[in-house]
């Protein structure tokens, strides 16, 4: 996760320029233009603009990642200014340049790494072939004391789709802690790049993930009350009831697919067909329809449909427990 700050940029006035230093000489700024300075530019379009009083724009709302190096390193503390704005280093702050598994480890996992890399947009690939063979360390976060090192690995280099465009765009290096199974938490740390975001070695790691996941089948399921003292987000219990359709369940028979048994035929042809135009089609009054008590299942993302394939997830939660 990045770190950002509010910069000030005129009395009274506050403008959230977001940044973050990649390594002590590596500032990225994400702004609304291109400043000077920079090794690299990544344009990236949010959605449509909207105006003042919230009307849709005919253009993009676009952010602009200015990837700067800077002459020398700062030393902590220090300010660094860049076209009239103020930014100001601080090693404390973890670095995006590491990429590892932010909810944590278990202890019996046979192997375990990290990985650091960073694209700067048409810049290309951070640099990062000259650390190979150099030394990491993690670092204990509750005194910062280093309780195990290893070796920086350079990973293959990056494949290109079509033999020009880059898969990651970035020169990765790995790290690897497989023989590290001591619980705590920790953070990596490099010489001339900084420090990572900490994380958890031990069982409370994968309890929280479960915790989590099962919390949110908890929120989507379907035919149940959900209330305090077990959720801040009340609602009444939802299709206690249904009423027997016309039409299958499963869009996935809707669509004309080679793996697809079930579907749609006129003539010996498949056909491809649009779900809601068959529940328009589903007209027989409800005093004419089998009416069925089936409460459960779950809901999709946004939709308050049980379709089968919600089941998924629990099947999957479900063989993992088997297993």
């Amino acid at each position: 996760m990045k770190n950002f700050f509010l910069i000030l940029l005129l009395p009274l006035m506050t403008a959230a320029v977001e940044y973050e230093f990649l390594t002590p000489q590596l500032l990225v700024v994400r702004s609304s233009k291109i400043l000077p300075q920079v090794k690299g530019v990544w344009k990236k379009e949010n959605a449509l603009a909207r105006g003042l009083s919230g009307r849709i724009l005919p253009r993009a709302d676009v952010t602009v990642y200015n990837y700067i190096f800077l002459e020398k390193s700062p030393v902590p503390g220090e300010k660094v200014n860049v076209d009239g704005l103020s930014f100001q280093y601080d090693p404390g702050i973890p670095s995006g340049i590491f990429k590892l598994n932010q909810v944590g480890n278990g202890i019996t996992q046979k192997r375990k790494y990290a990985y650091m890399g960073a694209w700067l947009g048409n810049g290309g690939p951070l640099p990062l072939k000259h650390l190979a063979g150099k030394r990491f360390e993690l670092r204990r976060s509750a005194d910062g004391l280093c309780v195990y090192q290893n070796t920086l690995r350079l990973r293959k280099e990056d494949p290109r789709y079509l033999g020009k465009i880059p898969f990651t765009g970035e020169e990765v290096l790995e790290l690897d802690y497989s023989s590290f199974n001591t619980p705590g938490k920790y953070y990596f740390y490099v010489d001339s790049i900084g420090r990572s975001m900490d994380f958890v070695i031990g069982s409370e790691a994968l309890s929280e993930a479960f915790y989590i996941h099962a919390r949110g089948l908890y929120h989507k399921r379907c035919g149940i009350a959900k209330k305090q003292p077990f959720t801040a987000w009340e609602s009444p219990a939802c299709h206690r009831t249904v009423y027997a359709g016309t039409f299958p369940e499963n869009n996935d028979h809707y669509r004309i697919g080679k793996n697809v048994e079930e579907g749609f035929v006129r003539k010996f042809k498949r056909l491809a067909v649009k779900h809601f135009d068959l529940i328009k089609r589903n007209t027989l009054p409800d005093s004419r329809r089998k009416r069925y008590t089936a409460p459960g299942g779950w809901h999709d993302a946004a939709d308050y449909d049980r379709r089968p394939y919600h089941l998924r997830l629990v099947s999957d939660l479900a063989t993992v427990y088997l297993m």
